[in-house]
């Protein structure tokens, strides 16, 4: 993506915009600016080139860009293949929840080796809450028609899985 647009790569541009958009996806904010969740995939990049003072960028092509390079990286545990297939080949429903937008989660889920096992994703901008927020993993009991007692979350975060699985008395698995 910054070589496409000239941008010389730096910690400190990736530290930047790592800290505007985890805000502006957590509180829907920056620095008392509210953006509302259909705007913070090209205001995160506005907003980026305003603060490292980059000029004459476009911010919607640098979303673009960045969409089509975070697509492709995905880098799976080295066993979820095998585990995820065991599961559907015993006939256990296999759900994703994940934090961001669908455009971007879903083909990078359904591109794994595993993804024609997954039954759904969930994605927080559907349910227009992010991880920890239970509203996500509900969302998944409604379309699987489970209760919290009947489900399994796996997860490898403690604050956006475990423990919000914990307090709603699913069963949980860190990994």
């Amino acid at each position: 993506m910054c070589n496409k647009l000239n941008i010389i790569p730096s910690f400190d541009l990736f530290s930047t915009f790592s800290k505007i958009d985890h805000s502006l996806w957590e509180t829907g904010s920056y620095n008392d600016i509210q953006v509302a969740n259909k705007d913070i995939p090209i205001f995160r990049f506005k907003l980026l080139f305003e603060i490292c003072e980059i000029d004459s960028i476009d911010s919607a092509l640098a979303n673009k860009l960045y969409m089509e390079g975070f697509k492709q990286a995905v880098f799976p545990l080295e066993s979820s293949h095998k585990i995820v297939k065991y599961l559907y080949d015993n006939e256990i429903i296999v759900c994703v929840a994940t934090n961001g937008l669908v455009d971007l989660q879903y083909p990078r889920i359904i591109n794994t080796s595993f993804g024609k096992y997954i039954t759904r994703i969930v994605a927080s901008e559907e349910v227009s809450v992010n991880k920890p927020n239970p509203k996500i993993f509900k969302s998944i009991l409604r379309y699987t028609n489970l209760n919290a007692t009947e489900a399994l979350v796996v997860g490898d975060s403690l604050t956006n899985d475990i423990l919000v699985a914990k307090k709603c008395k699913y069963k949980i698995c860190m990994v």
